[in-house]
């Protein structure tokens, strides 16, 4: 398949939906599949973007981000030259500038567009920003994508919380990368740790409110 994967910021600095992203995109491509992704130049970070074996990247020139919302003009002219060339576009935001112009040449081209809000569904911070987006074309996005991606319970209420019809949501819990938990510390050594003091820290990566998970202990402050 030819995969169209597309966020706005991909790099280190935007987090897990990004690594995601990142993992994803290699994973497919090592499955056989021909992946490419739109994203801003903003923040650019080549060393990560060199770490996948195989995946075009097309970075597009940023102009301005009112509000966090990265307008990059480039990708119109991409998109209505090269869409209609991909099996599918999945897109890994709720809003922007980015998933305005793939849903408009999706529908043009029928192009099935799949998106994953990663948690962004519902308002959390820049909230009189995000509400006049969605009033004018959040809400209508998601309820017009062909599939929408929720990772858990929760992220299935968003959706349905704002319109998007039941058949169109699929749950696939994140992908965990289980080769970051090769080696673990021996039982006991966090509640030895605590006791002690000796400044060792875990985190729990799951799906969440799931009860699947791993654990990983590392050196650090507790603060």
């Amino acid at each position: 398949m030819k995969i169209l994967q597309a966020l706005d910021l991909f790099c280190p600095a935007a987090g897990g939906t990004a690594d995601v992203m990142h993992r994803l995109s290699q994973a497919l491509t090592d499955r056989g599949h021909e992946v490419t992704v739109y994203a801003s130049n903003k923040d650019y970070d080549q060393k990560y973007v060199d770490a996948l074996r195989g995946v075009r990247v097309r970075p597009f020139a940023s102009w301005l981000n009112p509000g966090g919302f990265i307008i990059m003009p480039g990708v119109i002219s991409a998109a209505r030259s090269e869409l209609h060339d991909y099996d599918v576009v999945h897109a890994h935001t709720t809003r922007g500038f980015l998933n305005m112009v793939l849903y408009f040449y999706t529908r043009r081209f029928g192009v099935p567009f799949i998106i994953d809000a990663h948690g962004s569904t519902l308002r959390r911070v820049n909230a009189g920003v995000k509400r006049l987006f969605d009033a004018a074309f959040g809400h209508r996005i998601l309820r017009g994508a062909t599939r929408v991606i929720a990772e858990n319970r929760v992220g299935v209420e968003e959706y349905l919380s704002v319109g998007v019809p039941p058949e169109k949501i699929a749950t696939i819990y994140p992908p965990l990368p289980v080769e970051d938990y090769q080696e673990l510390p021996a039982g006991g050594a966090f509640a030895w740790s605590s006791a002690s003091g000796t400044g060792l820290w875990y985190c729990i990566s799951g799906a969440y409110p799931s009860r699947r998970g791993s654990i990983s202990w590392r050196p650090g402050s507790q603060d």
